[in-house]
């Protein structure tokens, strides 16, 4: 979630994000294959064999064994499911191991694979335990090798925006992906013994504001200034302000500083990529920012403005934050009094020729624009590498949530 993830979400008002809680989130589904990259075939593997069945009110009926190492799983001319070697199953189908972990697809998940038909293709579940299923977030969102307690609220963060996001992808028949679209898992691959001391120690732990589960967004770095979600996404979030981060040490963060440059022609053609066409790039200006976060930039072109707000200032210009400067270099990057030297050269050419756009406009033509930049992501919440130095710092988990989170707790 912390290139987000970009992303991510969209702030509308406070009062649209008040989570009410599920009945229970002990065990929680993942989708790993679905939509666009659903299935037609699924290799399993597990040394101690299979228990075939369905699942009924959450309790798994079993209805054969497979005692083999590996099966695979296809959708069949019928459009049921069914095992290699074996009769087809009637809806949908759920697989445990004999004993030991599955494997999906080459991959070791804890857990039992559901497969569930949808539009003549497998949508792959892996079914877990929420806290072990974070073993595997921790070891994927943060490094394992960084002190327990900034793993320790990464974890508090990571377990309230499962809980927070329950429903998100009700319509496939899970909870969350495992991509930065929710939160990045891996499966037991990137579980560690930190990760799941991390964990263990928070067991349930949950970060609220006023009885509800707060939003515990994160992010790689921020450059020594978190970003308010308002100029991210648009809506304010109390717990979600902006404030200065005397935590974070810039030369140790990722991307704690950074430069990107961009052509008027790359500028152009990223607007083309949305349908948007203003010619000629003249000008790039910041024309909105609040604590370091730009919130809003003109485009100027031959043909017209045009404005990008919040979080599309990173998306459009491919940037790693919101919190740069823009330096304009080479072409004609002044009035014509800035230039003079120029104009006085080719005045008289200009004339001849019947361009007089060089007698009437002052705009500036650069040939490109630098960026330099801080922090990476959208820097609303808690900094990870910011966590990292909290906790060298000596500060305890719920000290650094106390920080990132003002006014939140954990229950």
């Amino acid at each position: 979630m912390k290139k987000i993830i970009g992303f991510l979400l969209a702030f509308l008002s406070f009062s649209t994000i008040c989570y009410a809680a599920p009945v229970a989130f002990d065990t929680i589904k993942l989708g790993l294959f679905f939509g666009s990259t659903a299935k037609d075939t699924v290799n399993l593997e597990c040394d101690g064999g299979f228990f075939v069945g369905y699942e009924k009110d959450g309790e798994f009926i079993e209805t054969a064994a497979v005692d083999k190492p590996s099966i695979r799983v296809f959708v069949n001319e019928s459009g049921q499911l069914e095992i290699e070697g074996m009769s087809a199953f009637e809806g949908d189908m759920t697989l445990k191991a004999g004993a030991g972990l599955l494997k999906i697809e080459g991959n070791l998940y804890r857990g039992v694979c559901q497969l569930s038909l949808k539009d003549g293709k497998m949508t792959v579940i892996n079914k877990l335990p929420t806290e072990e299923y974070l073993y595997s977030v921790l070891g994927k969102e943060m490094s394992p090798s960084w002190p327990l307690e900034a793993l320790k609220a990464q974890a508090i963060c990571a377990r309230s925006y499962a809980v927070r996001n329950w429903n998100k992808f009700a319509s496939y028949g899970f909870n969350l992906c495992t991509t930065t679209v929710s939160q990045v898992y891996g499966g037991v691959a990137t579980e560690s013994e930190k990760t799941i001391e991390a964990v263990n120690q928070t067991k349930g732990q949950l970060l609220k504001y006023n009885g509800q589960v707060a939003e515990a967004l994160f992010y790689a770095s921020n450059g020594g200034y978190t970003a308010d979600a308002k100029y991210v996404w648009g809506g304010s979030v109390p717990y979600l302000t902006a404030k200065q981060d005397p935590y974070e040490v810039n030369e140790k963060a990722s991307y704690g500083t950074w430069t990107a440059t961009l052509t008027a022609e790359d500028i152009a053609q990223k607007l083309l990529n949305r349908n948007i066409n203003i010619g000629k790039i003249k000008n790039v200006k910041i024309t909105g920012s609040d604590n370091h976060t730009v919130y809003e930039v003109e485009i100027i072109g031959e043909n017209g403005t045009y404005t990008v707000k919040n979080d599309d200032v990173r998306g459009v210009f491919g940037l790693k934050s919101q919190y740069f400067e823009i330096t304009a270099t080479g072409g004609n990057s002044g009035s014509i009094a800035e230039n003079w030297s120029i104009f006085k050269k080719g005045a008289y050419d200009y004339y001849i020729n019947g361009d007089y756009s060089v007698f009437s406009s002052s705009l500036p033509s650069a040939g490109s624009f630098t960026f330099n930049g801080r922090g990476y992501g959208h820097r609303v919440g808690m900094s990870q590498c910011g966590a990292r130095d909290m906790a060298l710092m000596g500060f305890s988990a719920y000290k650094i949530l106390d920080f990132y989170y003002p006014g939140t707790v954990v229950e």
